[in-house]
């Protein structure tokens, strides 16, 4: 059974060994996850690259280019460092137990308050067209293992 190739280039199933990871910032252990690295193109790991500098200089950066060049898996891998994902099922247990945790704590039962975003636990805002809503959808739900979560 031959594996469908996605528009950009995300392909399942591949190695996860840490060498092949792609890192952004080796103090702070922020690398985008072999299994996205390995999808990328060369021009695309500058892409992702650029977009980390930006967020090191606290700037942001506006992602625009011709169809087809793969914005979205740059700007998936991107914050996949960010959230620091590590590419594997994990990723989803340890959003899952940090849900928990704090749906247990005294400040949620009794105001329904979450924490304010930190580097541990970053929120992120996605503004593009209604019309590729669909797309994001798509490779969000192709990169399954990140918890990552869109509104339409």
């Amino acid at each position: 059974m031959q594996q469908e190739e996605s528009p950009i280039g995300f392909l399942p199933d591949l190695s996860n060994d840490p060498a092949d990871a792609l890192v952004l910032d080796a103090k702070r252990h922020i690398r985008v996850p072999p299994s996205l690295n390995k999808c990328l193109r060369p021009y695309q790991r500058e892409g992702v690259q650029f977009l980390f500098e930006r967020y090191a200089l606290g700037r942001g950066a506006i992602v625009g280019d011709d169809m087809g060049l793969g914005k979205t898996i740059q700007v998936l891998s991107f914050l996949s460092a960010l959230m620091r994902k590590s590419g594997t099922p994990s990723d989803k247990e340890r959003r899952r137990n940090r849900v928990s945790q704090l749906q247990d704590s005294t400040e949620w039962r009794e105001d329904r308050k979450l924490p304010p975003p930190d580097d541990k636990w970053p929120t992120v805002l996605i503004v593009t067209p209604s019309s590729v809503v669909h797309v994001w959808t798509r490779e969000f739900d192709k990169v399954n293992h990140t918890d990552f979560n869109y509104c339409e």
